[in-house]
């Protein structure tokens, strides 16, 4: 968890020296983002890994854009179905999901090309409300935990107030009914400046 602390921490400390200097410059304009996710989840705990299938996800934002850096409060959702469990070298088929419920601050870096398109990266921090079903002896309840992200994107500017953005995105959360949560996947989705 050190590792992506340092990380968040480091992408918002500089994205905040870039806010500074964009507001100095920039007109900041509010915008909205709506965007659909798919991704994959691990849960581990002394020595057992619970796999997902493949999960889908919702993700609404509403921030500040100053040019280069954008801050931004989003609300996440993510819901998978368990997979297997493997533990001692043994791995058993599982039932059940569980899904995320999560409130993040979000900064990004966006690095102006001169061209329609606009590469950005960031993290953010925040915190999510686990809940699961369908197995007994892993994560069966609901717990809620501090939550970290990082991510890697591509916007394109389709006009002077839509974009359409492609992301990476990691998301980890630890000690989450004794598991640590780590889900990577890609977010496809639309951002509408006004």
């Amino acid at each position: 968890m050190q590792t992506w602390l340092r990380i968040v921490g480091i992408a918002v400390a500089a994205g905040g020296a870039f806010a500074v200097a964009a507001q100095a410059q920039d007109t900041p304009t509010d915008y909205f983002s709506i965007g659909i996710a798919t991704g994959w989840a691990e849960e581990e705990s002394g020595g057992a890994t619970i796999d997902y299938e493949r999960g889908t996800g919702l993700h609404l934002a509403y921030g500040r854009d100053y040019g280069t850096f954008r801050w931004e409060v989003e609300g996440l959702r993510q819901e998978a179905d368990r997979d297997y469990i493997e533990s001692g070298g043994r791995r058993r088929n599982l039932g059940g999901s569980a899904d995320a419920l999560a409130l993040m601050v979000n900064g990004w870096i966006d690095i102006e090309t001169g061209t329609a398109f606009t590469p950005f990266i960031g993290g953010g921090v925040g915190v999510v409300r686990f809940s699961g079903d369908g197995i007994a002896g892993a994560q069966g309840d609901s717990d809620t935990s501090f939550a970290a992200q990082i991510g890697v994107g591509m916007a394109y500017q389709i006009n002077d107030s839509m974009a359409i953005e492609a992301a990476l995105r990691q998301f980890a959360a630890r000690d989450v009914n004794d598991y640590d949560v780590d889900i990577s996947s890609i977010l496809i989705g639309l951002r509408f400046s006004f």
